[in-house]
């Protein structure tokens, strides 16, 4: 074979390699490969490690936009990493699958306490999470409290005690956390847990935690 069959080849070869689409992680792959805990929000900061909490994977990666699943319902007990598949379903969110996404809560004051101890922290031990939602220190950054925003979508916390905050934006992917202390019925309006759904598009992924 001649130099200029075998560089031709070589060419071709890198050419159809470009072409092909990056394969899609799963959640708990993602989490694997760019989730750092934080000492803020942790007892153990460093490398998240599915296999220190394996019952997690199953879960996560049912919340991946290559599963077939649409609503996810968890029920657990308390302090068992619920939390974090929240979170690594934040994350893999904004750096895989970006989309509108909703963080609910029981009332603003938890869901501004979620955002300051858990997601702000996780976005600032992620290299790929820093690059994609700019610092709330800088001017324009579209990152506040209750607002991430990121290329390609944005992410909310709202209270449930609200129903302007349920129909506030058509959402793509969204979390009810601690829906058992949601009021039965929001300000006249029904059921928040099915004000919420109304929100979403048919594609979407729910989590919610119990």
């Amino acid at each position: 074979m001649n130099l200029a069959t075998y560089s031709e080849q070589v060419y071709t070869r890198g050419l159809f390699a470009g072409l092909k689409p990056d394969e899609r992680l799963t959640v708990s792959e993602w989490a694997d490969e760019h989730r750092h805990l934080s000492s803020v929000s942790s007892p153990e900061p460093g490398p998240w490690r599915t296999q220190r909490v394996p019952y997690t994977k199953e879960i996560m990666d049912a919340l991946s936009v290559t599963h077939p699943a649409r609503y996810v319902t968890i029920i657990k007990g308390s302090q068992i990493a619920g939390s974090e598949i929240g979170n690594n379903f934040i994350g893999y969110v904004i750096d895989e699958a970006p989309g509108p996404m909703m963080y609910v809560l029981p009332n603003e004051r938890m869901a501004e306490r979620a955002s300051k101890t858990r997601v702000q922290p996780m976005i600032e031990e992620s290299e790929r999470l820093r690059k994609r939602v700019r610092s709330p220190r800088t001017r324009d950054s579209g990152n506040t409290v209750l607002t991430k925003e990121f290329p390609g979508g944005v992410l909310v916390f709202v209270g449930a005690n609200a129903p302007s905050n349920l129909r506030m934006m058509p959402i793509k992917y969204l979390i009810l956390d601690e829906p058992d202390e949601y009021k039965s019925n929001v300000g006249n309006q029904g059921d928040p847990v099915e004000l919420d759904r109304k929100s979403t598009r048919l594609n979407s992924s729910h989590v919610s935690q119990s």
